[in-house]
């Protein structure tokens, strides 16, 4: 791989969180889990298509929430059995 090329790819990676950001409010906490998730070639950056799934599972797991949150405050209360048929609604 070129020099060229590596650059490339970890400016792409280290805007991950720029780019996530935009449409959700996550902590940096929440940012790095995001990274070691889909961070598969363990090198602290994530790969484009790698951020690609990353986004569709997010939007996924958003659109599961939102059924649940009536109000749209951002916080939900859901029993055990709710939480797991989100789980596997999701999956």
């Amino acid at each position: 791989m070129t020099r060229k090329k590596k650059c490339g790819e970890e400016e792409k990676a280290s805007k991950l969180k720029q780019s996530i950001l935009k449409g959700y409010r996550l902590t940096d906490q929440f940012y790095d889990l995001l990274i070691q998730k889909f961070d598969r070639q363990r090198r602290g950056q994530v790969a484009f298509d790698d951020f690609i799934q990353c986004c569709v599972v997010l939007q996924k797991w958003t659109d599961v929430f939102r059924r649940y949150d009536t109000d749209q405050d951002g916080w939900i209360q859901v029993s055990y059995e709710q939480y797991l048929s989100m789980v596997f609604t999701a999956v």
